[in-house]
C-alpha cells in the first residue's frame, strides 16, 4: 500500500512520504501502512506529464498542513502497532506451547513452570513458585517441575557432567560442594524419576575421585535406591513435600545437599499450558538483559538490538522466543551463578545464524 498525491483528480506523485523538501516524516508517510491519494487542486502540476509539481505559496501551506497532521497519526500508528502487536504476542504464546508442551513427556528430566497466566498478553498472576523463573540460585521454597511416570523405568536426570570432558591442566582440588539435579521437581504418586548428585571443587570443577554417596529420605513419604552419585525415588501414595538428602564424603570433608519433591494430583504438563508462562514484553533500552524474572512472570526485552533485529519477522521472532524460554529452562533446572550470562550469548549466536546457511540450501560436495 502507498499514499500517493494527487490534483485535480490525477496522480502526481506516487509516494506522499518521497517528496523532498517540505519536511515530511518518513517514518509516517513512507511508512506502508496509509494508503489512498491525497488531493490538492491548487498545486502547480506541468500541463503535459502531469507528473510532479512546482514549488509555490499554495504547495508550502498543503505541507505546513501535512506536518501538522504528523502527531495526531503518529499516535494512531503506535495504537494500530500496539493492537496488532497484542495480537501477535497472543498467537506467539500459542505457538511457543505447541513447541514446548511435548517436552513436558519427552525430557520428563526437565522442570518446567507453574505460572498462572491471561493467556493474552502475559499479565496473569505468579503462581506459588513462579517468581522462581529462571533462578541461578537455590530458592527456599520448592520449584515446580513436569514430570511423569514411565512403564519403560527409570528417567535419567540427564547430568551435563556425563560426557566426555576437556582436559585440566590441574586436577580438581578437594571436595568444596555438592548439589542435586534436579534440586526440586514434581511427581505423580507412585511415580519414578532419577536425581544426580555433583561434587565440585572451591572453583566448580566436578569432582570425581575418592567421593563417596549416601542417599537418604529425610522428609515425606518415598523409596529411594542410591548407587554412587545417582539415585532414584519413587513418590509414595500420599500428597505432599518429600525431601531426599545426599551427603557426600572425601576423606574428612563431607557435604550435603537436598532435593524436594512434590507429590501431586496432575503435573503441570498435563495443563494445557503445559508450564509454559505468557512472555511479556518489556522495554529498557538502558540495559542488555534479554529475558529474565521480574514478579513472577517471564519478560523479554522488546528494547534488546537482538529483539529489534527481528521483531519485524514473525518466524524469527518466533524462534528467538523460544530460544530464551529453552534458555530459562536450562538454567532452571542445571543453573549456577554467571551461567545466564553465557546462555545468553548462545541465544546471540543463534539468533544472528542466517537460514540460508542450513538445510536445503547448503550446497553438496561435488
Amino acid at each position: 500500500p502507498r499514499l500517493a498525491l494527487g490534483c485535480g483528480g490525477a496522480v502526481v506523485c506516487e509516494e506522499l512520504g518521497a517528496v523532498d523538501g517540505y519536511g515530511l516524516d518518513p517514518e509516517i508517510w513512507s511508512s506502508r501502512r496509509l494508503e489512498g491519494v491525497i488531493d490538492f487542486a491548487a498545486l502547480d502540476v506541468a500541463p503535459s506529464t502531469r507528473r510532479g509539481f512546482a514549488p509555490s505559496p499554495a504547495a508550502d501551506a498543503f505541507f505546513v498542513a501535512l506536518r501538522g497532521l504528523e502527531p495526531r497519526l503518529r499516535q494512531i500508528l503506535d495504537e494500530e502497532r500496539a493492537r496488532q502487536r497484542e495480537q501477535e504476542d497472543a498467537h506467539l504464546v500459542r505457538e511457543i506451547r505447541n513447541v514446548f508442551r511435548p517436552l513436558a513427556r519427552t525430557l520428563p528430566q526437565y522442570d518446567f513452570f507453574d505460572i498462572q497466566s491471561t493467556g493474552r498478553g502475559g499479565n496473569g498472576d505468579a503462581g506459588p513458585y513462579g517468581e522462581q523463573l529462571g533462578a541461578t540460585t537455590p530458592p527456599v521454597e520448592p520449584g515446580p517441575a513436569a514430570e511423569t511416570a514411565t512403564p519403560q523405568g527409570v528417567l535419567e536426570p540427564g547430568e551435563p557432567g556425563d560426557g566426555p570432558t576437556e582436559p585440566m591442566l590441574f586436577p580438581p582440588g578437594p571436595l568444596h560442594s555438592v548439589r542435586v539435579m534436579p534440586a526440586r521437581c514434581r511427581l505423580l504418586p507412585g511415580a519414578t524419576r532419577g536425581l544426580a548428585a555433583r561434587a565440585a571443587d572451591e572453583q566448580g570443577r566436578v569432582v570425581t575421585a575418592g567421593i563417596a554417596f549416601r542417599w537418604q529420605v529425610i522428609e515425606g513419604d518415598a523409596t529411594l535406591a542410591g548407587d554412587g552419585p545417582k539415585a532414584t525415588v519413587t513418590a509414595g501414595e500420599t500428597l505432599g513435600q518429600t525431601v531426599v538428602r545426599v551427603t557426600a564424603c572425601q576423606d574428612e570433608r563431607v557435604c550435603e545437599a537436598d532435593a524436594v519433591i512434590e507429590v501431586v494430583e496432575t503435573l503441570a504438563g498435563e495443563s494445557p499450558d503445559s508450564g509454559v508462562p505468557d512472555p511479556r514484553r518489556a522495554f529498557d533500552p538502558t540495559s542488555d538483559w534479554r529475558s529474565r524474572v521480574h514478579e513472577g512472570r517471564w519478560e523479554y526485552n522488546a528494547a534488546h538490538p537482538d529483539y529489534r533485529a527481528v521483531a519485524d519477522d514473525a518466524r524469527q521472532r518466533l524462534r528467538y522466543l523460544i530460544h530464551l524460554f529453552a534458555k530459562e529452562i536450562v538454567l532452571h533446572n542445571y543453573g549456577e551463578p554467571n551461567d545466564d550470562r553465557l546462555l545468553e550469548r548462545m541465544v546471540q549466536v543463534l539468533t544472528h545464524i542466517k537460514p540460508a546457511v542450513t538445510g536445503k540450501n547448503r550446497s553438496r560436495p561435488s
